[in-house]
């Protein structure tokens, strides 16, 4: 391990060193649109999801930008909630409260597909495999930190490697700026909400700008006797030398602690189950099994990284992205388990958890024009490594009576610390993903062709343990002006996302799951308001997925297909100067083909045949100059299956609402979330024979007062 940590320690290095010298100019200044914001003459390598610098109409594949407009109109403070209103995508929660567990065209999302800055950070596979070890509850992002998310949509690991075919979701950290402003904000609201955040950027020469971005949080959770507290604290430093150099670097600390349970709301449902009238059903959703003082979780996060872009010869020029995050937590959760129908089991368990991810990708760049031929090059490395360990101890603790905790005579059960402690998990794994690519765009008059290929290698575990796994991907596209604002476009592409250290019940390798995507569309920027829309069609075909056997478990067999296809429309931006508009449907189908007996259920449940949102934004001046926003959302689920793939879920109409008033550096605003408080189950899941519904996002109001200057 000494030479890798080396390697790692000698790249970062040398990443830095490069950014000492600059002596070539750049070409002209790029021109290049997203999200219906023109912008001229800044260049933020790597800072997209494609890399390349290319208007966003011309770019032969569906993806969605939420920029820091449009979070702070919708009063966004998850990152679930800032999917609501993208097509494609259903931002629901159903394992854990507070982190990231949505599907993007009918794919379920874990943290392989969500990146910072361009860089992988922790990731392993889905929770249906049950193969992660809970890696994936290492990351949970803070929105005030964000200046933008990007969704982009389908089989991507042309761009980032090993994914799911459904798309990848990338989060850009704020950037210092070169002027001066700050803002301070507090809010309040239900569940015991209090906020204060700042944000504060200074220049401090001409060509570099500091800022930091500090947040506190505190609220309740769902269960009884549980709440979640948040400390963040981001400085970021910005260099240029206009036309030849920049340079960004980007730190946070974050810490969470939770008291009590993390968990869900999820209520049992008697109607779906066999055995209706069993006592488990009298028992309270919001209640707390747990040990008051000893149930919660400790996670801490601290990450830093870098951009750097310079000319190198001619129209050549270079580009460098890493990043480093070591995250540590605790988890200590009572257990509980019916036996019969009368009595629960508990345990308590305390899981420590240490891991770190570390990112580099650097890729040379040539853009040229000759007459109507416009060519963009690009060849790059990357490489991601994670490593991670954790222990779990158990202790058993006294059983509960359904009779007694109905009548609120529970033993709390205390902890007895002369009770041995089973030692029951150990593990640990390191990975490490290495990869060669290019990418080629070529431009000929109103044709547009795009073509990439990727090589990279997998490896998990070391010495003899080792397992190594290659795979070539690759992608397709064309892109095709109609005049006024239309383009065309085709795409067809690849991905894949190992399954290392899974094994059949023969003894043979899982091996990776591949995904295939093909996608035609039309898209519409317009050529006098800032509105832009995307029609698409697509057809994803997801094989060769493994899924963990009841019996004997630890083994797995796999679905030989599985296939989603569907219709995406998708369009925002300004209808005129004080009304903006983003509305999308999405309507999607899954088939399933070789289904094998003996595995669970694998229907993901909860993703909607036919999705709408709309969100209209509107801004008022009156005679004093002061500003009135208000916000209106509205977003219908359809009917969506459970995951018995019997019983489905009635449609629902959800509403949000903002209000906001601005006079000088003053402002307020109330943001309401699920107006009218409508309840609803984001999803079915069956748990030891027992459908669990998990509770949507009950009504949520928050009142905040901001200065800035």
């Amino acid at each position: 391990m000494k030479h890798r940590t080396c390697k790692i320690v000698a790249a970062f290095l040398c990443g830095i060193a490069g950014c000492g010298m600059m002596n070539t100019a750049y070409g002209e200044n790029a021109v290049f649109v997203l999200n219906g914001v023109t912008v001229t003459g800044e260049r933020h390598k790597g800072r997209d999801i494609f890399k390349y610098n290319e208007k966003a109409e011309k770019i032969p594949f569906s993806y969605s930008v939420i920029d820091e407009k449009d979070l702070k109109q919708r009063g966004v403070s998850s990152l679930k909630d800032s999917l609501n209103y993208t097509a494609g995508v259903v931002g629901t929660i159903t394992d854990q409260a507070l982190f990231n567990n949505s599907t993007i065209r009918g794919f379920e999302v874990d943290h392989t597909n969500v990146t910072l800055n361009g860089m992988k950070m922790f990731g392993g596979n889905d929770r249906r495999t049950g193969y992660s070890s809970g890696i994936d509850t290492l990351y949970s992002p803070e929105m005030s930190g964000l200046e933008s998310v990007t969704i982009a949509k389908g089989a991507e690991s042309v761009h980032h490697g090993a994914a799911s075919p459904g798309g990848s979701i990338d989060l850009q950290l704020k950037k210092a700026k070169l002027f001066p402003s700050t803002k301070g904000e507090v809010k309040f609201g239900s569940k015991s909400h209090n906020e204060e955040t700042f944000d504060i950027n200074r220049p401090l020469t001409v060509h570099s700008a500091f800022r930091i971005t500090a947040v506190h949080r505190k609220y309740d959770l769902d269960i009884e006797k549980s709440s979640t507290e948040r400390w963040y604290v981001a400085p970021t430093y910005h260099w240029e030398v206009k036309d030849k150099m920049e340079f960004d670097v980007y730190a946070y600390w974050q810490k969470d602690y939770i008291v009590g349970s993390e968990e869900p709301l999820k209520e049992k449902i008697p109607s779906m189950s066999s055995h209706p009238k069993e006592a488990i059903f009298s028992v309270p959703s919001r209640l707390f099994f747990g040990i008051p003082g000893k149930d919660g979780m400790d996670l801490e996060n601290r990450y830093i990284g870098y951009q750097w872009e310079r000319p190198i010869r001619g129209d050549w020029r270079i580009h460098q992205n890493a990043g480093y995050m070591k995250a540590d937590a605790v988890f200590r959760k009572t257990g509980v388990m019916q036996i019969g129908k009368q009595m629960f089991f508990r345990d308590y368990t305390d899981t420590t958890m240490k891991a770190d991810s570390f990112s580099m990708d650097t890729y040379i760049y040539k853009e040229v024009k000759h007459g109507d031929v416009h060519h963009h090059f690009l060849a790059g490395v990357d490489l991601h490594r994670q490593s991670w360990r954790f222990r779990t101890l158990e202790k058993m603790l006294s059983p509960w009576k359904v009779s007694d905790i109905l009548k609120g005579k529970m033993d709390v059960g205390e902890i007895n610390d002369t009770t041995k402690w089973d030692d029951i998990i150990q593990n640990k794994n390191i990975s490490w993903e290495k990869a060669f690519y290019v990418q080629n765009v070529y431009e000929k008059g109103k044709v547009s062709f795009n073509t990439g290929f990727r090589h990279t290698g997998y490896t998990t575990g070391e010495g003899k343990k080792e397992v190594f796994t290659v795979a070539n991907t690759w992608q397709a596209g064309v892109s095709y002006d109609h005049g006024k604002g239309w383009h065309s476009y085709a795409n067809h592409a690849t991905s894949f996302k190992p399954n290392n250290g899974m094994y059949t019940i023969q003894n043979e390798e899982v091996g990776p799951t591949r995904g295939v995507q093909s996608e035609i569309g039309l898209k519409y920027e317009s050529p006098h308001t800032h509105l832009h829309g995307t029609l698409a069609a697509f057809h994803i075909e997801k094989q060769n997925y493994p899924v963990g056997l009841r019996r004997p478990q630890g083994f797995y067999t796999t679905v030989d297909q599985m296939i989603s296809k569907g219709i995406e429309l998708e369009l925002h931006g300004e209808i005129n100067e004080n009304l903006e508009l983003s509305f999308s449907y999405t309507y999607a189908d899954r088939i399933y083909k070789g289904l094998k007996p003996g595995i669970e259920s694998i229907y993901l449940g909860g993703v909607p045949k036919h999705a709408v949102s709309l969100w209209l934004d509107t801004e008022t001046e009156d005679r004093e100059k002061a500003r009135w926003n208000g916000g209106l959302g509205l977003r219908f689920l359809g009917e969506r299956w459970c995951d018995d793939k019997i019983h489905t879920l009635s449609p629902v109409l959800l509403v949000d609402a903002s209000l906001r008033y601005k006079k000088d550096s003053h402002s307020i605003r109330l943001d309401v979330k699920n107006l009218f408080d409508t309840h609803y189950y984001t999803a079915v899941r069956i748990m030891n024979d027992v459908p669990y519904g998990f509770v949507g996002d009950q009504r949520q109001v928050t009142l905040g007062y901001s200065y800035e200057w």
